[in-house]
């Protein structure tokens, strides 16, 4: 496949070639479910995406090399919008088992429907011992918070690495180290300015715009952007209100003894 990729440039078939090269390295993502852990595992759904990413990272970097050379430099963004558009369809499957299979839209409907008010007189000591049938297990809580974290976090690597992977090669040295990854700029996060946008020189950085463009309209990094503003924020508030809440009690109890 490689030896005619190379050849359909000298006959002005450059458009075709780059969509037929693209879809014989979407052919090669593999998308291997973890068989040692099950669904229940923490780590289960997050492995899965960890496996996903890094397949895809692979293809991206054993291959620019092959399409820089042939093709162009700027021609690989082609192939990476194939490889986001995989991305994009066994994401959206993976996350839909996570949802279904942690019953995420009952916890987050009792999280909307908890309050914590933090008085002395609902503070007796028969309700300290004793935990409502229907309040949230916090633990359960943090297992979640730790699984949204993972994903997300593998999410916003794999956008770093497409980043630096297209930057041109002088400048990859220097932005390992360097200030702001640009693709954590969401639809909901106008404030998370990246330096392209906010920095005129930043145009010379061999970041291409187009990149970022893609890689923030993708459905995927909307997914994880929805992730963290509309489950991981009102978790990891009631999270930490159960925790201010349970230390209050148990301050109260000792002082009134």
């Amino acid at each position: 496949m490689t030896r005619y990729f190379k050849l359909l440039p000298t006959i002005s078939w450059e458009a075709e070639g780059l969509e037929a090269y693209a879809s014989f390295v979407v052919d090669l993502v593999q998308v291997r479910t973890p068989t040692s852990a099950k669904t229940s595992s923490p780590l289960y759904f997050v492995t899965a995406l960890t496996a996903l990413l890094e397949s895809v990272a692979m293809i991206v970097d054993h291959h620019q090399l092959v399409v820089d050379k042939h093709y162009g430099a700027d021609k690989m963004i082609i192939i990476i919008k194939h490889l986001l558009d995989e991305c994009d369809r066994i994401v959206r499957l993976t996350l839909d088992s996570w949802r279904e299979d942690r019953s995420i839209k009952r916890k987050l409907l009792d999280v909307s429907n908890s309050s914590f008010s933090i008085t002395p007189a609902r503070k007796q000591s028969s309700q300290v011992l004793s935990q409502d049938d229907d309040e949230l297990d916090p633990c359960e809580i943090d297992k979640l918070l730790s699984e949204i974290t993972g994903m997300s976090s593998q999410w916003y690597l794999f956008c770093k690495f497409l980043v630096e992977q297209m930057q041109d090669g002088d400048i990859k040295e220097d932005t390992q180290s360097s200030q702001v990854t640009p693709v954590l700029r969401g639809p909901n996060h106008e404030g998370h300015q990246s330096h392209v946008d906010d920095d005129p020189d930043a145009q010379d950085s061999g970041i291409q715009p187009d990149l970022l463009q893609l890689v923030e309209s993708s459905h995927s990094h909307q997914e994880f952007n929805e992730l963290l503003v509309s489950y991981y924020v009102p978790m990891e508030t009631q999270y930490i209100c159960t925790i201010i809440d349970k230390v209050f009690v148990l301050v109260h109890i000792n002082t009134s003894h």
